[in-house]
C-alpha cells in the first residue's frame, strides 16, 4: 500500500519510515514523500495537483503535517474524490520538534494500520499527539 507524507513532514521522517519499510518492520507499505509528486507548474498551497498524481500512481493513503487541508473544503473534496484514507495532525504536533513527531508517529503505526483494513470508503482521523496508545477520532464529516 502506498503511503505519502506531505511536505508538511520532515524529510527525515519519511526516511525513518522509507527505512523501516524496506528492513520488513513495517511489511505491505511503500512509502513516498508528497514532494515526489509536485510539478514546477503547481500553484503553491493548492495540493490538488500532486494529490492527483499520487492517486494516478497507485496511492491510497496521505499522512498529513498541514491542518489547514483539513479546513479547505477543495482539498477536502479532492481527497475524497481520490478515495483516500487521511491522517491529520492536530494542534499539539505543531508544539514537537521532528524527534518527537517521528517517535509518536512511530509509536501510534498499530493504531493507523488497524484503520488501514476498510478502504473502500474514505475516512479521515485525527492522529492524537500523545504517548498513551487509544482510539482516534474519526474526522470524515460532509464535504
Amino acid at each position: 500500500m502506498k503511503i505519502a507524507f506531505d511536505e508538511h513532514i520532515p524529510l527525515a521522517i519519511v526516511s525513518v519510515f522509507k527505512t523501516l519499510g524496506s528492513e520488513g518492520f513495517l511489511r505491505g507499505h511503500e512509502f513516498v514523500s508528497a514532494r515526489d509528486y509536485h510539478a514546477s507548474g503547481d500553484v503553491p498551497n493548492d495540493d490538488r495537483p500532486w494529490l492527483q498524481r499520487f492517486k494516478d500512481d497507485g496511492g491510497k493513503i496521505v499522512i498529513t503535517g498541514d491542518r489547514k487541508m483539513r479546513g479547505k473544503l477543495h482539498e477536502r473534496r479532492a481527497l475524497k474524490t481520490a478515495g483516500f484514507t487521511v491522517f491529520f495532525f492536530g494542534r499539539a504536533w505543531d508544539e514537537m520538534d521532528k524527534y518527537g513527531r517521528a517517535a509518536v508517529l512511530l509509536r501510534w503505526w498499530p493504531i493507523i494500520e488497524k484503520n488501514l483494513i476498510d478502504l473502500a470508503q474514505p475516512k479521515f482521523w485525527e492522529l492524537p499527539c500523545t504517548w498513551r496508545l487509544g482510539a482516534m477520532e474519526e474526522v470524515t464529516g460532509p464535504d
